[in-house]
């Protein structure tokens, strides 16, 4: 956050990030502590604070209050938590009782930049002092994203004292799971944790992979068997970009539920005929499938250059269509028909130079289901 040496400007610059930090939806989850509230009002050590983990130190304590003029908790702490709902509301913040860490993991729908941070307070008039990272990885051992930052306290009258809020900004990626990490010491509270987009985040409709028929068009490839008017087939050569892409979208669509284990797309191939416009009639050959597992390396399972000039052997000046189908094994029905079937139809064109200029010879035409007609000049021997 920008700063100056006027306090007032101090002020209007604190007051315009917190607007910023809260303009979005929060990431985190019961950030406020306020699900599943326990009864009574003061402590309640190792009380739940899911979906929050807690390290291997001293025990959580959500702690119950009423704001001003209500249960006495002393010096203990605040009176109020960090949104001060106001007198006689039931409001609750997290103590830890002693020192520890504690986290939450979340896989963010978009890229971009985000604010994170919180609120502290003290206990027992003390000074104290906490962190706020962000982490890769689940847990509190991954990368930091940015920095580790620091809060530090003075001790006060933390029965009334106001709460600090701190906010941080990172750029975080899309599909690539972090951890929001709060160290703490006894002598500190939490409560209203956040990790917001500083713009509006609009993820891609989770339904629909990172696969079409303009990604099957880009990795396909002519494979001849000899002379431009013998047989041929096509290879798949998928990138390492498009591979990685699968990878990420089958990790985020486990950690939306961890029955999505697999994601597959099968490959089928169909003659589609000697007209000007292919119309898909018998199968050609065998369907072959490609597949991710969550967790891991990129690299699908499945034959490499499954269609083969044995099995999937084409005609020059024929259309055959390529037909995809993508789909998550041992998992619900997810993908709407439009995102799990794509095709593009292919035809090898022999002409002569007459109807072709002086380039003439053998053409490769890709037609996509929109019509258009993607041409590449093939030579005989060319793969």
């Amino acid at each position: 956050m920008r700063r100056n040496a006027i306090f007032a400007a101090i002020v209007t610059a604190v007051s315009l990030s917190a607007t910023a930090a809260f303009a979005q939806p929060n990431v985190i989850v019961n950030g406020d502590f306020e699900s599943n509230p326990p009864p009574g009002f003061g402590n309640h050590v190792n009380y739940s604070i899911s979906p929050w983990k807690i390290g291997p130190g001293d025990q959580s304590n959500v702690v119950k209050v009423d704001g001003p003029g209500g249960f006495n908790y002393g010096s203990d702490g605040p009176e109020s938590d960090a949104s001060a709902p106001g007198a006689g509301i039931p409001q609750h913040y997290l103590d830890i009782v002693g020192e520890n860490t504690f986290y939450q993991s979340f896989t963010p729908p978009c890229s971009g930049e985000v604010t994170f941070g919180g609120s502290f307070s003290t206990r027992g008039n003390s000074p104290g002092m906490a962190t706020v990272t962000l982490r890769e990885g689940v847990g509190t051992s991954g990368d930091i994203v940015g920095q580790t930052n620091t809060v530090s306290l003075p001790g006060g009258n933390s029965k009334t004292d106001p709460w600090r809020l701190v906010t941080y900004t990172a750029n975080i990626n899309v599909l690539t799971t972090y951890s929001f990490v709060v160290s703490m010491d006894n002598s500190l509270n939490f409560d209203n944790g956040f990790v917001r987009y500083k713009l509006t985040c609009n993820p891609p409709n989770p339904c629909c992979p990172p696969w079409n028929s303009t990604s099957l068009e880009s990795m396909l490839a002519y494979k001849g068997s000899g002379g431009i008017a013998d047989p041929y087939t096509l290879l798949f050569h998928p990138t390492n970009l498009f591979k990685n892409q699968m990878q990420a979208y089958i990790d985020y669509v486990n950690a939306l539920n961890s029955s999505n284990t697999t994601i597959a797309i099968a490959f089928s191939l169909n003659d589609a005929g000697t007209g000007t416009a292919p119309v898909a009639g018998q199968p050609v050959g065998k369907t072959y499938t490609l597949s991710w597992v969550a967790g891991g390396n990129g690299s699908p399972a499945g034959p490499a250059n499954f269609f083969t000039l044995l099995t999937e052997s084409m005609k020059v000046n024929r259309w055959y269509r390529v037909h995809t189908n993508i789909s998550l094994k041992d998992g619900p029905a997810f993908f709407a028909d439009s995102c799990a079937n794509n095709d593009v139809d292919v035809r090898l064109q022999v002409q002569h130079k007459a109807l072709r200029g002086s380039a003439g010879g053998p053409i490769f035409q890709i037609r996509t289901p929109d019509g258009q007609i993607v041409e590449k000049q093939l030579f005989a021997g060319n793969e």
